[in-house]
């Protein structure tokens, strides 16, 4: 494969790029590209937690993280942990 911005010198036949520095883009191109999937499946499928209260406040919280966080009888309160989006509507249905 042929670096992507090889030119002549007028001094000379040298690339502006070695082989190795192309392998390095390359490298870092699969790295973003895989990073976006990863992410994109993250927000498709967000993790959904329930909320309590802590007594004597106005603060919600998730109830397995704190234990003081206590349920409001007949309400169930939910926290999607991912911005809301076309792409995971079907999911938060």
């Amino acid at each position: 494969m042929l670096c992507h911005n090889r030119s002549i010198f007028p001094l000379g036949n040298k690339p502006l790029c070695r082989m190795q520095d192309c392998n390095v883009e390359r490298d870092g191109l699969a790295i973003a590209i895989g990073t976006s999937i990863f992410r994109v499946l993250q927000i498709t499928r967000p993790k959904i937690v329930s909320l309590g209260n802590i007594p004597g406040s106005d603060i919600y919280r998730h109830l397995q993280q704190y234990r003081d966080a206590r349920r409001v009888p007949g309400f169930l309160i939910l926290a999607f942990e991912a911005p809301i989006n076309f792409a995971n509507t079907t999911w938060l249905r």
